[in-house]
């Protein structure tokens, strides 16, 4: 799989979300497909801390489902990981977060 550089603001703000709906359901999700593979980076926040930032995207379920995995190590604390699974169901585009 490629690697690839996600440096700044990471671009899947939906850590803390459960569910939610987008008005093109299909298409987002799609277009969320398209993310598949390994990105790595760096998260900056707000109060002037970095830590390492790697997600990885695997397409699941034959094509019905992308899971999410992210691992954050800040400093040389432990590694803190979480999954989000992504699908359509009912026509509205869902998302499940399980955190670290």
């Amino acid at each position: 799989m490629q690697i690839k550089q996600l440096i700044g603001v990471v671009l899947c703000p939906m850590f803390l979300l459960t569910q939610v709906a987008f008005a093109d359901d299909t298409a987002t999700f799609d277009q969320l497909k398209s993310l598949e593979g390994e990105w790595s980076g760096i998260l900056n926040s707000t109060n002037g801390d970095s830590s390492d930032l790697k997600l990885k995207y695997t397409i699941r379920s034959n094509g019905s489902a992308l899971l999410e995995e992210s691992t954050e190590t800040l400093n040389d604390e432990a590694p803190v990981e979480m999954l989000n699974i992504f699908n359509v169901q009912n026509g509205a585009l869902q998302t499940t977060h399980y955190c670290g």
